[in-house]
């Protein structure tokens, strides 16, 4: 990568590291060579990258969620260009993300956080998007008005589906 990378994840369909580098590349590292077996860009700076097979996804600097899935990356001549979501009433960069832990697939999304302490829930799914929302969270009262703090961490329970924020 050109620029520092700010995830690090692995891919279990394919047996390798998958990197995600503000210069806008996601690569994939074999770890036999130098170079990367696969890398493409997603055209923006990337704040955050997670893998939850068959899911790809990363957030860029222009409040995309961008979706790919590994069962079909390689398919034909060239790498399927990823699906651009963006997350609802989004108004600021992206800060952390959480993949669903839908094993099934059958509601496949992501929680995206932002540093204006604001959850957006996006659903990869045409037929779902219209259960896509956002909420406020991590603000404060103070007396000079509210304290708002950046949604810096989002995971979630593997087996009941809530998350958390911090």
């Amino acid at each position: 990568h050109d620029q520092p990378v700010c995830s690090v994840a692995w891919n279990p369909i394919h047996n390798v590291i998958v990197t995600a580098s503000w210069d806008g590349y996601v690569r994939m590292w074999d770890g036999k060579q130098q170079q990367p077996v696969w890398q493409q860009s997603v055209g923006g700076k990337i704040f955050r990258m997670g893998v939850h097979s068959p899911f790809l996804v990363t957030c860029d600097n222009f409040r995309n969620v961008n979706v790919s899935n590994l069962n079909t990356l390689f398919t034909g001549n060239a790498p399927q260009q990823p699906t651009k979501i963006v997350p609802p009433l989004q108004k600021l960069q992206s800060r952390s993300m959480g993949l669903f832990p839908d094993k099934e697939h059958e509601l496949p999304g992501v929680a995206v956080g932002s540093v204006e302490g604001r959850v957006g829930i996006c659903h990869f799914k045409q037929e779902h998007r219209n259960m896509n929302f956002s909420f406020k969270c991590h603000r404060q009262e103070t007396r000079q008005g509210i304290q708002i703090y950046a949604v810096n961490t989002i995971d979630f329970h593997p087996k009941h589906g809530t998350f958390a924020t911090g």
